[in-house]
């Protein structure tokens, strides 16, 4: 970047000694020329002044410490928290509510409409159930890879903590290491950065799924997850996913109900094509005197009902495709999963030999330190493939509406044979 040198000044709202030659106190600034619209300004060096006048004033936090949350856990199991935000899922009670209100107060003559339209905001409510049950699950994993991450930076804390003191041994007998204490220290500062990161998640974590399970801010708990992290190597079969799914969803389910009641004549296709931003518009509803017109209306109700064809078909392209990017995505997952063990076989055949060299004094006690911390660090990466995998396996279920189902949350296929 090029600076113009005659004409160029720069505005400064922070005091600083980023001016060109000495440091001025703010009664000295006052005697600075004065520009445009009387904005007090002056000639600096922009290099020193970017670094200068963003200088934060940390000397605040000397004697500061964290209060460690005494709050106790609770344990949860995943199934349990699944069927928990299904349960008290936001969506899906205020479509259930909805529901209520538009039979509540529909007329003798609306009834078959509000009842039809009814029956596929009950379905659509199962569908939000599902959505909430996955967002849940993914943060109940997500909370178990941070606070696996925390016990897995204090291991690493208490590693570099005996590379400290085997260091001080060293010294003492005047031996020279090939790492000094300042490193050391260094290292641990950043692990305790990142530990505090790692609880900043975990509260924000606990939040949304306290959130998800509609609990009010002071009732929120901190959780203790407790997940089955067997990993079971199997693939689905594609074509057979995406059957289950057009025959689960409760989404696809509602948008064939609402078809069927449109071709009856028992919902007014407007009403569910409102539900999407920019369909179901008209210039004005129906007139009593549309009988004068009738072919108007006969046209308006065809291009209706093509619209909602159009809605489902586009759906069920989605959905397949959700379920062959999902069924993917789990191969890719095992597939790292199986790398990231190799490497961790390795990096422990290695240490193995260090600590061999080590009883037998041909190695420091350097080596297999630096070693031990390098599986720690690749064991919490089998951990994130692992957490990757399961996510995975919960996003296949969303797809294909399971996740509501196991709940006990059934889109009542049995109850919609006409829409097939």
């Amino acid at each position: 970047m090029r600076f113009w040198k005659s004409t160029t000044t720069i505005v400064l709202l922070l005091t600083t000694s980023g001016c060109v030659g000495t440091a001025r106190s703010p009664s000295s600034l006052q005697s600075a020329y004065h520009g445009p619209e009387g904005r007090q300004t002056f000639q600096a060096d922009p290099a020193r002044l970017a670094v200068a006048a963003f200088e934060p004033d940390v000397s605040g936090l000397d004697n500061f410490t964290v209060r460690e949350d005494v709050t106790p856990h609770t344990v949860v199991e995943e199934g349990e928290l699944q069927c928990w935000a299904a349960m008290n899922s936001v969506p899906a009670r205020l479509l259930l509510s909805e529901g209520r209100a538009i039979v509540a107060q529909a007329s003798r003559r609306q009834m078959n409409q509000a009842k039809g339209l009814n029956e596929v905001l009950e379905l659509q409510s199962v569908h939000e159930r599902n959505k909430s049950a996955a967002l849940a699950l993914q943060g109940l994993l997500r909370l178990v890879e941070a606070e696996a991450g925390i016990i897995n930076l204090d291991r690493s804390q208490a590693e570099l903590a005996k590379m400290i003191e085997d260091l001080q041994r060293l010294r003492e007998l005047q031996i020279s290491a090939p790492v000094s204490s300042l490193q050391l220290q260094e290292r641990q500062l950043k692990l305790q950065h990142r530990r505090e990161e790692a609880r900043v998640a975990t509260g924000r974590i606990n939040k949304d799924i306290g959130e998800l399970l509609g609990l009010e801010n002071h009732a929120l708990p901190r959780i203790w997850p407790e997940i089955d992290l067997v990993v079971t190597p199997t693939v689905e079969d594609v074509d057979l996913a995406i059957h289950v799914a057009l025959t689960t969803r409760a989404d696809l389910a509602a948008s064939y109900r609402a078809n069927y009641h449109a071709a009856n004549g028992t919902l007014d296709a407007r009403q569910i094509l409102g539900l999407q931003p920019g369909l179901g518009i008209a210039l004005s509803g129906k007139s009593h005197l549309s009988w004068l017109h009738p072919s108007r209306d006969d046209d308006e109700d065809d291009a209706r009902s093509r619209q909602l064809q159009d809605m489902t078909a586009d759906l069920e392209r989605t959905i397949a495709q959700e379920v062959r990017l999902a069924v993917a995505t789990i191969e890719r997952r095992l597939q790292q999963i199986r790398q990231t063990k190799e490497r961790l076989n390795l990096l422990q055949q290695r240490l193995d030999g260090l600590e061999k060299l080590r009883a037998t004094g041909k190695a420091t006690p350097f080596e297999p330190s630096e070693t031990r911390l390098e599986v720690v660090t690749t064991e919490n990466d089998l951990l994130h493939d692992v957490i990757e995998w399961k996510i995975a396996v919960v996003q296949l279920k969303e797809a294909q509406g399971l996740l509501a189902q196991e709940c006990g949350y059934d889109a009542a296929m049995s109850t919609c044979d006409p829409c097939w």
